[in-house]
């Protein structure tokens, strides 16, 4: 399972990944033969 942060994390200056993102990446771990969900 991939998710974005949802809260405030020990290093500043990160964002929140977009559901395109997200996706993206799904897609590629997917590609390598491994189950994925992505949560937004």
């Amino acid at each position: 399972m991939i998710y974005t942060i949802d809260r405030e994390t020990p290093v500043g200056g990160l964002t929140k990944a977009s559901p395109e993102e997200l996706d993206a990446i799904k897609a590629r771990v997917e590609g390598l033969g491994i189950r994925c969900s992505a949560s937004y």
